[in-house]
């Protein structure tokens, strides 16, 4: 089914996931949709790889982290600190192919948040799946991370999922 892209997120200067100036990033894009999830939209490169083809875990894990802390901003303007997780790997996650997390928050308290992520190859088989619980920090507490603030315009209006 396809759900309307209701905002994009910045991506940020050096983040390994979505940074924009880290060579070594995954350049990932976020997006807020009509059904109050989270999708995250990315391919891996060499640079991501464990075995020859394959996407590391710690890198898989990294994404899926990133996706459910990022899914919050939906609601209210705080960050999550990620506190635990457990991630599921089903399928090997392959480089230079598009993948697709669906996140959204399960729980969400006065001071922890936990929510759900699950990550997609193009063909919408679950490749991995994630629960985690983080701890909320006052967004007006890193105001100085503004300064490092990309809007990458691409376009994306709706996402099948």
């Amino acid at each position: 089914m396809k759900h309307n892209v209701i905002k994009k997120q910045c991506n940020y200067r050096d983040c390994i996931v979505c940074g924009v100036k880290n060579e070594l990033g995954l350049h990932a894009g976020f997006y807020e949709m009509d059904d109050g999830k989270l999708v995250c939209l990315v391919t891996g490169r060499d640079q991501h790889q464990s075995y020859p083809d394959r996407m590391h875990g710690g890198v898989i894990a990294a994404l899926l982290d990133e996706a459910i802390g990022r899914a919050i901003l939906i609601r209210e303007k705080i960050w999550g600190v990620t506190m635990s997780m457990s991630v599921k790997y089903r399928k090997p996650v392959p480089l230079g192919q598009a993948i697709k997390i669906v996140a959204e928050i399960t729980e969400n308290n006065a001071r922890t948040f936990r929510g759900a992520g699950q990550l997609f190859n193009d063909d919408g088989v679950l490749l991995a799946e994630c629960e985690a619980l983080y701890f909320k920090v006052d967004y007006a507490k890193m105001e100085h991370i503004t300064a490092h603030e990309y809007m990458v315009a691409d376009g994306v209006t709706e996402i099948e999922y």
